[in-house]
C-alpha cells in the first residue's frame, strides 16, 4: 500500500520526500523498522519515539511519522543522502491507529463493532452479549479476559490492545467469518488513541465510579475520558445507524446521554422510563430470575448470574442485542445459557454445605456490590 494510502484520514501538517512509496507495515519500535515498514514516532511514559528515529532510518525505515515540529525541520534540512520520507503530523500516536486501520483494510467497517465503556461490568457484559450474538453468527471478543472467536482464544495481554495488534485482530477476526466483536474499552486505550481509526455500531454505557486516578489525575478527567467514547467515536457521520446504550441508574448517566449524538437506548433496575426495565428480581444462590420491560413486550429472564448488578449488566447486553437484532427467543436463551464468568462471582466447587466464590473486584464501588451481593445470599 502507498503510504499517501495508508495515512488517508491523518491530520498531516506537512510531508518532506514522496508519498508514493509503498509501506508493508507500521511500528512504533524502531528496532522493527525496515525498507518495507514505517516508523511512528509514539510520546510515552517513560520514552519518547522521537529519540529513535535515528535508529530507525539507520535501519533503513520506509517513512518516519513525527509530531515533533522542531525536529521535522532539522531532520529535512539535513540533507542526508538516504534519509527517508518525512510525515508531521497533529498526533503520531493518534496517527498510528488510523494508519493500523487502512494497513488492514478498515476491518471495522466490515463487522458490526460494539465498544463497552465503563469501571465496572465490561467483562461480564461482553460474556452475556457473546452468549446472546453467537446465537446468530460468529461473534468476536476482545477484553480483559482473553482475546476470542470460534475456533481461537488467547490470553489477554490488555484490556484494549494496542492499535497495530489491535487491528490484526480485528483482520484476523473478519478474515474468520465474524460477523460481531464486542471490545471492552478502557479509559486508558480511549486517552492514548488505540480505538482510533474504529468505526463501533454500538457502545454501552455500565456505570462509572473513580478510579485508574494514578493514570487520570482527577476523577474529571476520568470522567472525561469515558465520555470521549461517546462524543468521538460513535459518530453518526461514519456509521448514521449507530447506537448508544446507557444505564439510567447510574448518577453520571445525563453527562453521557448528552455525550451521544446518535440514536440512544436506556436500561434501569430503578426508572421504568427506561426502555429495558428490570422488575420482579428474584435472587438464589443457583442464579437470579427477573421479567425485563421491553418496547416489544415483556421477557422472563432465568440467568445463573447472582446480585443486581449481574441484573444490570443483563440489561446492558439485553438491550444491546435487542438493538442488533436479536430475537426475543435469542436473547432469553442466550442470557440462560451462560453459566458463569471468570472471576466475576464465581461459584466454585468444595465437596461441602459452603457457598464459594471467586470475585475479582477492585475498587470500592464492586467490592461493596459483592459484599452485598454475598449477604443477601446468607439472609
Amino acid at each position: 500500500m502507498r503510504l499517501s494510502e495508508v495515512l488517508r484520514s491523518v491530520v498531516v501538517r506537512a510531508t518532506k520526500g514522496e508519498m508514493s512509496g509503498e509501506v508493508m507495515d507500521i511500528c512504533s519500535s524502531s528496532k522493527s523498522a525496515s525498507p518495507s515498514t514505517a516508523f511512528f514516532a509514539i510520546r510515552g511514559f517513560t520514552k519518547d519515539g522521537h529519540d529513535f528515529i535515528a535508529d530507525a532510518i539507520s535501519r533503513g525505515a520506509a517513512a518516519v511519522v513525527l509530531d515533533r515540529e522542531d525536529l521535522f525541520e532539522r531532520l529535512g534540512s539535513s540533507g542526508s543522502e538516504g534519509c527517508p520520507p518525512l510525515v508531521l503530523v497533529e498526533d503520531a500516536r493518534r496517527a498510528l491507529a488510523v494508519a493500523a486501520s487502512n494497513l488492514n483494510g478498515n476491518p471495522s467497517e466490515q463487522m458490526k463493532l460494539v465498544g463497552i465503556v465503563g469501571t465496572n461490568g465490561k467483562t461480564s457484559v461482553s460474556y452475556l452479549l457473546e452468549s446472546v450474538l453467537g446465537m446468530r453468527g460468529k461473534v468476536g471478543v476482545i477484553g480483559t479476559i482473553s482475546y476470542r472467536y470460534p475456533g481461537r482464544e488467547d490470553t489477554a495481554s490488555l484490556t484494549t490492545p494496542e492499535p497495530v495488534q489491535l487491528q490484526r485482530l480485528l483482520s484476523e477476526m473478519h478474515r474468520q467469518g465474524v460477523e460481531t466483536v464486542i471490545l471492552e474499552t478502557s479509559s486508558h486505550g480511549l486517552v492514548q488513541g488505540r480505538v482510533d481509526g474504529c468505526s463501533f455500531a454500538l457502545g454501552i454505557f455500565t456505570n462509572i465510579t473513580p478510579e485508574h486516578l494514578d493514570f487520570h489525575g482527577t476523577f474529571e478527567n476520568y470522567l472525561a475520558a469515558k465520555l470521549s467514547f461517546f462524543e468521538h467515536h460513535l459518530d453518526p457521520t461514519r456509521t448514521p445507524e449507530a447506537i448508544a446504550v446507557i444505564n439510567l441508574d447510574d448518577e453520571y448517566s445525563a453527562r453521557f446521554l448528552a455525550a451521544s449524538s446518535v440514536k440512544t437506548i436506556t436500561y434501569s433496575l430503578e426508572k421504568d422510563t427506561a426502555d429495558f426495565f428490570a422488575r420482579q428480581i428474584r435472587l438464589a444462590r443457583g442464579g437470579t430470575d427477573f421479567e425485563v420491560q421491553t418496547p416489544d413486550g415483556t421477557l422472563c429472564i432465568k440467568t445463573a448470574l447472582i446480585g443486581a448488578h449481574s441484573v444490570q449488566n443483563c440489561l446492558a447486553a439485553i438491550a444491546a442485542s435487542a438493538a442488533l437484532g436479536a430475537s426475543p427467543e435469542q436473547i432469553v436463551s442466550g442470557i440462560s445459557s451462560l453459566k458463569g464468568v471468570p472471576g466475576r462471582f464465581e461459584r466454585v466447587s468444595c465437596g461441602r454445605d459452603l457457598l464459594v466464590v471467586v470475585d475479582f473486584a477492585d475498587d470500592p464501588d464492586a467490592i461493596a456490590k459483592t459484599l452485598e451481593t454475598a449477604r443477601q445470599l446468607v439472609r
